[in-house]
């Protein structure tokens, strides 16, 4: 735990001081002298830290030599930020002073420090010794390590098709993994977890003392902490479900508050970028981006066309080491979509692949698990997603239809009334298109991907903020009102905890029944599966006992099956120089 924790403080301190002075540089476009809070300088500084690793893949391995650089911009950024830190550094003893007097006044106060401490170290623990998702060890390992090495290799998607599932949370991955150090450290998505988390709670913390609980950013500010609960034992896994859901439950709180609050422009139009920047994270949240909608309009109508063009270039340079990586790694500007071909390379996935891959894709996550079956409607296919699903997960989905039921029936109510409204209430305004939004996404993952772990980015945020939307609208209404916007809410979120309490029971014997006094240091290695070996391209690649099961970290560089090996042939002498269709198979595959 004690690496980890050093772990996190290296990605906080890098992430806060490239976060401050992008965010700076922001504020002078747009003419606005903004006190920026915590949050939405880790966010900046964690979508600018990312981009950078990308970047750095595409010349060289990411490991010891990015670190430094990494560190070498830190220190010249603090050395043009100095006048901030010197204050902030000198103000720091008179805060310290005035929280303390606070807490001492107040014994309240100070026993709010008791859950803080109680989440940190649920997360702590689950990050430091929790339960590897198979896909790690199918790929995410595998990809993490490639980029350690080697950045990018042309053809790699060929070696397995999973490493064109390409993710710069992978390539950040491996820059705070210091396995250079000896142990590749997977701990990003713990410190996102605790970062939001934390935050969130802070958040409800707040609002009970100042007697405004019951908010719409107190709604959603439970959803990192119901995830924490669902995903937390998975947090040691380098997947890209967690880093995910946590950045966007970060974007919809932040959102949210500045409805509430000074509704600025120049904020919505950051989190519009940095949710641009997570289409490179994971392409399932393209729907979402639709948010840019907002901010746009507003800049458009006042004519703002500097700032337009910033947040554009923002964006661009955000996703441009995504893209290019995706055509080195599968030939495909997106993969598995085979439908967007734009190049012909030699190191292309075949059509028919890349075809059979998504369509394999769509079929596993309605619990189908047939490939010819992707053509099915709706009604054929959603009896066995139904089927498939555990308890837990029956309930979630249950939740999330009388949620995303209710949310419509919110926004069109809604709607109607602020037509016919002379007062348009700017709150409502944003939640109808904010909750409008999360229903265009939740019907987009339902439609082509409804893996429930896929989908609690919905399952948890659309019931919730309908909960929220519900319970405020009723403030205003007659006593049946107000009594139906507080038994909706109420039902909803305690149809919700049921799972979430069974969950977090078995999350805590677990923990008692995994624990062990070197992960008080350090954190639980990737696990090693037996493997055989084969040389081939004057490296010794290996592949597992069983094929296509997990091959982990260690066994590098390896493929799921050895065959993989007789089908491709490398661009060079080694494998740094990539993999390509041997030319006997790419025949074929023209005269097919």
């Amino acid at each position: 735990m004690l690496i980890i924790t050093l772990n996190w403080v290296y990605i906080f301190i890098t992430c806060f001081i490239t976060g401050h002075a992008i965010l700076s540089a922001l504020s002078l476009v747009f003419g606005e002298k903004i006190k920026w809070g915590l949050l939405h300088i880790e966010l900046s500084g964690f979508a600018f830290v990312t981009a950078y690793a990308g970047y750095f893949s595409l010349f060289h391995g990411v490991g010891a030599a990015a670190n430094v650089v990494l560190i070498l911009i830190c220190l010249l950024l603090l050395f043009f930020e100095r006048a901030y830190y010197i204050k902030k550094a000198g103000a720091l003893p008179g805060f310290l002073g005035i929280r303390l007097r606070s807490c001492t006044a107040s014994p309240l106060r100070l026993l709010w420090l008791i859950p803080f401490i109680l989440i940190f170290l649920f997360i702590l623990i689950l990050s430091c010794y929790g339960s590897f998702h198979s896909d790690s060890g199918l790929y995410h390992a595998q990809s993490i390590r490639w980029i350690e090495e080697y950045g990018v290799i042309r053809g790699l998607g060929l070696l397995q098709n999973r490493f064109g599932y390409n993710s710069a949370f992978f390539s950040v991955s491996a820059l705070y993994s210091f396995a250079f150090l000896g142990q590749s450290l997977h701990g990003v998505n713990g410190y996102m977890a605790e970062l939001v988390s934390l935050y969130a709670f802070y958040g409800i913390k707040k609002s009970l003392f100042d007697r405004s609980f019951g908010r719409l950013s107190n709604f959603a500010e439970l959803a990192p902490l119901f995830y924490m609960v669902l995903g937390g034992i998975e947090l040691i896994s380098p997947t890209t479900d967690p880093i995910l859901l946590y950045l966007f439950f970060a974007i919809v709180i932040l959102w949210i508050r500045e409805a509430e609050g000074d509704d600025r422009t120049i904020v919505y139009t950051l989190l519009c970028i940095i949710t641009v920047f997570l289409v490179s994270v994971k392409l399932s949240v393209g729907v979402l981006v639709l948010l840019v909608i907002q901010p746009a309009v507003s800049l458009i109508r006042e004519k703002r066309v500097k700032e337009i063009i910033v947040s554009i270039s923002s964006g661009v340079i955000l996703l441009l080491p995504y893209f290019i990586r995706n055509v080195l790694i599968s030939g495909y500007l997106i993969y598995p979509f085979p439908g967007i071909d734009l190049f012909d390379l030699p190191w292309k996935i075949p059509y028919e692949s890349a075809r059979h891959d998504a369509d394999e894709i769509t079929t596993w996550a309605r619990y189908v698990r047939d490939a010819s079956r992707i053509d099915e409607k709706v009604w054929e296919w959603a009896p066995s997603w139904w089927q498939g699903q555990t308890v837990h997960d029956r309930c979630f989905s249950l939740v999330f239809i009388i949620g995303a039921v209710a949310g419509l029936v919110w926004c069109i109510i809604s709607l109607i009334r602020q037509i016919l409204s002379r007062e348009k209430r700017r709150l409502t305004v944003r939640m109808l298109f904010l909750e409008s939004v999360l229903i265009a996404g939740s019907l987009f993952w339902f439609l082509s991907a409804p893996l429930i772990r896929y989908g609690y980015l919905y399952l948890l945020l659309l019931p919730l903020l309908t909960a929220g939307c519900i319970y405020n609208s009723g403030r205003t209404a007659g006593t049946a009102g107000r009594i139906l916007s507080c038994i909706i809410p109420a039902l909803l979120i305690v149809m919700m905890l049921l799972p979430i309490g069974s969950i977090f029971y078995k999350d805590i014997v677990y923990m008692e029944n995994n624990r062990s006094c070197q992960y008080a240091v350090f954190q639980k290695d990737y696990p090693v599966s037996p493997v055989k070996s084969r040389e081939y391209c004057g490296s010794v690649f290996y592949f597992p006992e069983e094929p296509g099961t997990p091959v982990w970290y260690a066994a590098f560089p390896s493929v799921l099956y050895e065959e993989n090996l007789d089908y491709i042939e490398p661009m060079g002498d080694t494998i740094k120089d990539g993999f390509r269709i041997r030319e006997q198979n790419a025949a074929l595959q023209r005269g097919h």
